[in-house]
C-alpha cells in the first residue's frame, strides 16, 4: 500500500490548513523548523544532512531532538555533495552549490555514509528505515560522482538502506549531463526504492532546474509509469509550496494515481 507522505512546509503555519492537510494525508514528512504538530502520530523525517559528509556534533544533537519529540518511522538524507563544506551561489538561472576546499575522495564519501547510517540506527533504533535521496546535477564539481547512478546504487546497497527517488532530480541530472532519461533512471537502485519525491522541473536555455512548480498532465503520466515500476514503494511525496488550493488538488490527483496502480 502506497501512502501519501505530505511534507511539513509553510502551508502548516495556518492552523486550519494544517488540519486539512493532516486529514487528507496518510503520514507527514517532517523537515527542520516544523510548527507545533501532534506528537501521537508517526512521521517520516527528511533530514537536510549530506549522507556523504562528516556530521558535526550539533547536527547529531538535532537528530536526537527529532527522535525525542516524535515517533519516527523512517528517516531520509541526501546523497549530496562531494565536499565537506559548500557555499550556495546565485547563478543566472538558479542557485547552485560550489565546493569549499578539497573534495572528498570516493573512499572518504563511502566511509562517511557508512558511519552516518550507524549514527542513524543508534539514534532512531536498529529497525529504523533509512533512505538515501538522489540530488540534481547542476554541473559544478560539487555534483561530480555523487549524481552518477552507479555511485548512488553502491551507497544504497553497501549500507543496506533504501532509496528515495526524487523524480525531478533524476530528470534534471539526465538533461544537464546529456544522458537519456531512461538510461539514467534504469541505473538507479529502483528495486530498493521505498519513497518518491514528486515535483516539476523547468528547462531554461537547455539547462534544467528544480522549480517545484505545479505538475501538468504529461508529468503525471510519467510519474504514474515510474511508480508502477517500483515494487517496494511505500510513500509518495509532492514537493510544492506555492498555492494551497493547487497543492490540495495535486494531492487528490496523486491519490487517484495510487488507486489506479494498486
Amino acid at each position: 500500500m502506497i501512502q501519501i507522505a505530505t511534507p511539513v512546509s509553510n502551508f502548516f503555519t495556518d492552523e486550519t490548513l494544517r488540519n486539512e492537510l493532516i486529514e487528507i494525508s496518510d503520514i507527514l514528512e517532517l523537515r527542520d523548523n516544523n510548527p507545533p504538530l501532534p506528537t501521537n502520530k508517526r512521521y517520516l523525517y527528511h533530514s537536510p544532512l549530506n549522507l556523504l559528509a562528516v556530521w558535526l556534533p550539533e547536527e547529531i544533537t538535532r537528530l536526537r531532538t527529532i527522535q525525542n519529540e516524535y515517533v519516527i518511522k523512517a528517516v531520509s538524507s541526501h546523497i549530496m555533495y562531494r565536499y565537506q563544506n559548500i557555499k550556495i551561489k546565485k547563478g543566472q538561472k538558479t542557485e547552485y552549490a560550489e565546493g569549499i576546499g578539497t573534495p572528498l575522495s570516493i573512499d572518504e564519501m563511502k566511509k562517511n555514509a557508512q558511519n552516518n547510517c550507524k549514527i542513524l540506527k543508534n539514534i532512531f533504533g536498529k529497525n529504523i528505515i533509512i533512505l538515501g535521496e538522489n540530488i540534481n546535477d547542476l554541473l559544478t564539481d560539487a555534483y561530480e560522482i555523487v549524481t552518477n547512478p552507479s555511485f548512488i546504487s553502491e551507497i544504497i546497497r553497501k549500507n543496506d538502506i533504501y532509496f528515495l527517488l526524487d523524480i525531478s532530480h533524476a530528470l534534471i541530472s539526465s538533461i544537464n549531463k546529456k544522458i537519456d532519461f531512461e538510461q539514467y533512471l534504469s541505473g538507479l537502485p529502483l528495486d530498493k526504492c521505498k519513497q518518491v519525491h514528486i515535483s516539476k522541473h523547468v528547462v531554461v536555455d537547455g539547462f534544467a532546474i528544480d522549480a517545484h512548480e505545479a505538475l501538468h498532465e504529461t508529468d503525471w503520466i510519467l510519474i504514474k509509469n515510474i511508480m508502477k515500476r517500483l515494487d517496494k514503494l511505500e510513500y509518495a511525496t509532492i514537493e510544492y509550496y506555492r498555492n494551497e488550493e493547487i497543492f490540495i488538488e495535486q494531492i487528490s490527483k496523486l491519490r487517484e494515481i495510487i488507486e489506479e496502480i494498486e
